[in-house]
């Protein structure tokens, strides 16, 4: 069988998001890649997040989540901050300035041009990560640009992935995928 080239999964089309949740009085966001709309009536939303994440745990304890839809303008040390960092160490939004959800999930306020609140109807465990679907129970525009893309942020800031990131690409062996 003929050795499979892993990159090719890096031509498919995603965009950057800030995934935020709540647990109790505590709130919580990541940067995340794997969001997609599933249906339009009523609108549906699904999101891939690593088990490993505290966001998994703050969005199955709230049963909420927030999609923060990241502008083109926001920087590296921005995306890091949530990206590449645990709210399980960190105060993520001690420095950062947000706004809440109805349900009290946080969106930051700055580089979003959108907010996105989901109540969560189902959960698929799928290997490391958890797929949550949910309803779409608010949405707001915060901005105006470009959305960011996940092949911007690698191609244009060259960014990195996080190991914990679904398309991250580890050394894979034939069979693995």
């Amino acid at each position: 069988m003929k050795e499979m080239d892993l990159s090719a999964l890096f031509t498919l089309s995603y965009g950057l998001y800030t995934i935020g949740s709540f647990s109790g009085d505590r709130v919580n966001a990541q940067i995340a890649n794997a969001v997609f709309q599933v249906t339009s009536s009523p609108a549906r939303i699904a999101v891939a997040v690593n088990r490993q994440e505290l966001t998994n745990e703050f969005i199955k304890d709230s049963g909420f989540l927030a999609i923060g839809v990241l502008s083109q303008e926001a920087d590296l040390p921005f995306i890091g901050h949530f990206g590449f960092k645990s709210g399980r160490n960190i105060n993520k939004f001690e420095t950062v300035e947000y706004t809440t959800t109805p349900s009290g999930c946080p969106c930051p306020k700055k580089n979003m041009l959108a907010c996105i609140e989901l109540k969560i109807e189902s959960t698929v465990e799928v290997d490391t990560h958890t797929l949550f679907v949910g309803e779409l129970t608010h949405c707001s525009l915060l901005g105006q640009g470009i959305p960011m893309t996940y092949s911007y942020y690698r191609e244009v800031l060259c960014g990195k992935t996080p190991p914990t990131a679904p398309s991250f690409k580890a050394s894979v062996k034939k069979g693995d995928i």
